[in-house]
């Protein structure tokens, strides 16, 4: 009993221990609660009175929004130039059926003759359209989705670097295909067909035959035909002849050197953006974001970095503020901008109309409630010279007063006490230096770093470095450029050969008389050549015209809102477009010959019997 009773006191003695060692951890632990419980009231009230800022994947990583941008942008340009290349190879399609329908023109006859009726002889011609455009939607689709995609994605590749790209088989776009030629060839395949039935079998079994000539307009104009030459009378009366293939090979041609425009305008409105921004409109060389809670010692110290560097010709102080800008239309977000003075603004950014190049003087059409804003943001605000736009936060509405060209993003300018009055006053956020030539990198390098660690500097950039990504991703585009011409001009190459073809076999035994008569084969080749040629600088001439209208079109479709691209289409689009135009219809015309040369006079003439 004595052991028992002397353990019992020591397990006591241990119990007693842990529960003392028990409330002192209680009591911390009920501390470390009313801690925590503060300090959640403490971050309850900094949540209450803070302002929350969400980022998306966009926002937080500029290279995706650049590329998103980018991916718009070539989305545009696909929503457009495919319509066109549809619709001129339907163009082709639709000949190319017609032609073939027209050339079994007696096996018809003898099918009609035999007792079959129209719906076998016209199943006959519609399987045949359905096989072609299903064999050939299928190789297109199969080649071009892999194919164009990996081009379009290597041309950025020098812009942004992604470890894979896939260009799946849709199936929706195989369909789209097959469903657009299939109604194309079929389509023309009836129409044809139907139109040859009506006629008796013994008439449908001899060969057409030709078209009469009929006195053309250009007869009735004396002293133009009387000088002419007996062959160049006979090219334009088989034009208005053949009135159908003049103004099939007009359209066709029309549209390629449209599109051909088009691609080389689209190129040179994107390429001169960066030049025009960052030459001929924004002057300053280095732009250095400063604190607006930067004190007069910090900004001392800015002055001096500045003065020291003997690369820096001179700098301005400007207060730079995004805003959301309401118009007649919708609203934007666009940068407010007002220098300190505006005495030499002009030597940092200049100001000017697109069109007739007169300078913008902001001291006069920025002050006293007028705000100069630019050309692309003044579209989109749907407001003009004396419109009104409102500005977040603003105390008035302002008077637009001029529009400035601008190609990057959206600016409306002020002068300093007309943006006071409109936002209040706030210390100037912006410095903007010129410098003397173009610095080395290295050099641009040593004054970024200098003027980055003066305590009050939040960033500087040299502009240089924002143009040579630019002039890259232009550079980047070249190759798109460069697909749509191959493809325009493989389209236009079709076209001319195949109408051309078509041309020969009508015309097959009027070529045989004129060999038989006595025409050498270069003047065999002229007969058809200057036909060719002729309804080709018509096709050029109205493709030239309509190809104004046509890249204006693709542009304001492939703008995104930050950008505006030129809408001038320089004088060497129209020559570029011209010329491989005409080195097309040169290579038809060599290949007509050899195809000329090989027409059998005597087989021929005895084709009809």
């Amino acid at each position: 009993m004595a052991d028992a009773k002397k353990e019992l006191s020591k397990a006591q003695k241990e119990l007693d221990d842990a529960r003392k060692k028990l409330d002192d951890a209680q009591a911390k632990i009920d501390d470390a609660k009313g801690e925590i419980a503060d300090a959640e009231q403490e971050i309850e009230d900094i949540i209450a009175d803070g302002e929350w800022y969400v980022w998306n994947r966009d926002e937080w990583s500029p290279g995706c929004a650049a590329y998103g941008t980018d991916a718009e942008r070539v989305d545009s340009i696909a929503s457009v130039f495919p319509v066109f290349f549809i619709l001129i190879a339907a163009l082709v399609c639709i000949t190319t059926m017609s032609r073939m329908v027209e050339e079994q023109r007696t096996e018809t006859g003898t099918l009609k003759a035999l007792g079959y009726g129209p719906g076998v002889i016209i199943l006959q011609y519609v399987l045949y359209a359905l096989a072609a455009s299903i064999i050939g939607s299928v190789i297109g689709v199969f080649i071009g989705l892999p194919l164009l995609p990996s081009i379009i994605y290597k041309c950025y590749q020098t812009m942004y670097s992604y470890p894979y790209f896939e260009a799946p088989i849709i199936p929706g776009y195989l369909s789209g295909c097959m469903a657009v030629s299939a109604a194309c060839t079929v389509f023309s395949a009836m129409f044809t067909s139907i139109r040859e039935l009506t006629g008796a079998p013994a008439i449908l079994i001899r060969p057409k035959p030709p078209k009469d000539g009929k006195r053309i307009l250009l007869e009735r104009i004396g002293f133009i035909w009387n000088r002419m030459q007996f062959t160049h009378k006979v090219t334009f009366r088989n034009l208005m002849r053949y009135k159908s293939r003049f103004f099939m090979t007009v359209i066709g041609i029309g549209g390629c050197t449209a599109l051909l425009l088009t691609a080389f305008g689209l190129k040179e409105s994107i390429a001169c953006i960066v030049d025009k921004q960052y030459v001929e409109l924004f002057l300053y060389d280095v732009m250095t974001i400063v604190s607006d809670t930067a004190s007069e010692d910090e900004l001392k110290e800015i002055e001096d970095a500045l003065n020291s560097r003997p690369e820096i010709t001179g700098h301005i102080s400007v207060i730079q503020e995004s805003k959301n800008v309401t118009g007649p239309l919708t609203t934007r977000e666009c940068s407010i901008f007002a220098p300190d003075s505006t005495e030499s603004f002009s030597d940092y950014i200049i100001l000017r109309e697109r069109l007739t190049g007169a300078p913008i003087d902001l001291a006069v059409n920025g002050a006293d409630g007028k705000a100069v804003i630019n050309e692309k943001l003044a579209r989109m605000l749907g407001v003009d010279v004396g419109g009104t736009i409102t500005v977040e936060g603003g105390a008035f509405p302002l008077t637009v007063s001029a529009i400035t060209e601008n190609y990057a993003f959206h600016y409306v300018y002020l002068t300093r006490e007309n943006y006071d009055a409109l936002l209040g006053h706030t210390a100037s956020n912006m410095i903007l230096s010129t410098t003397e030539g173009t610095p080395e990198k290295a050099v641009r390098e040593e004054i970024s770093s200098e003027l980055i660690s003066c305590e009050g500097v939040i960033s500087s950039v040299f502009s240089y470095d924002g143009a040579d990504n630019f002039r890259k991703l232009v550079n980047s585009l070249n190759l798109i450029v460069f697909v749509l011409i191959g493809f325009s001009g493989a389209l236009s190459f079709v076209i001319l050969l195949n109408l051309a073809g078509i041309n020969i076999n009508e015309r097959t035994r009027e070529l045989a008389t004129i060999k038989v008569l006595g025409f050498f084969d270069g003047e065999v080749g002229a007969y058809i050549y200057r036909e060719n040629t002729v309804s080709s600088i018509v096709g050029m001439a109205a493709g030239l015209v309509f190809g104004i209208y046509f890249e204006k079109f693709v542009i304001r479709t492939a703008e995104v809102d930050e950008v505006m691209f030129s809408p001038d289409i320089p004088w060497q689009c129209f020559a570029l477009a011209a010329a491989t135009m005409a080195v097309f219809i040169i290579l038809v015309n060599i290949i007509l010959y050899f195809k000329l040369k090989k027409i059998d006079m005597a087989a021929s003439m005895k084709a009809i019997e």
